[in-house]
């Protein structure tokens, strides 16, 4: 069904709650006295657009749905993240495989998005 919304956060308990409504999951391992954050995502039929912006530097651990194929990069020149043991520029992408489990690392605020398709949707 087609939906969109944006959501602030200055609980990291209450973000991580609300990304269980998506198709990722995620588990920060930070230091939680200082948190803000925004997620916005939209669904369209058979496209899935996720975008987070977080002003700290953390660990995540994210887990993506099994029906979708996700695509993931930086939205904002920033200081590289580390996807999976990757160290991700701005301008690059990463292709993750269904159901795909990885470590995310930031050493400063960051902004990074998904779009998932289901893989017949890909193939096309």
């Amino acid at each position: 069904m087609p939906g969109s919304g944006t959501c602030t956060f200055i609980d990291p308990d209450d973000y991580q709650a609300n990304l269980d409504r998506t198709p990722l999951s995620l588990l920060l391992v930070n230091d939680r006295s200082e948190f803000n954050g925004r997620a916005t995502s939209a669904r369209l039929h058979h496209l899935y657009l996720f975008r987070s912006e977080e002003d700290f530097p953390r660990i995540a651990y994210i887990s993506l749905a099994p029906a979708l194929v996700f695509v993931g990069f930086a939205t904002r020149e920033s200081r590289p993240m580390v996807w999976g043991g990757v160290q991700l520029q701005a301008g690059e992408i990463v292709l993750h495989s269904r159901s795909e489990r990885f470590h995310q690392r930031t050493a400063a605020p960051c902004s990074w998005g998904l779009i998932g398709l289901p893989p017949a949707r890909l193939e096309r």
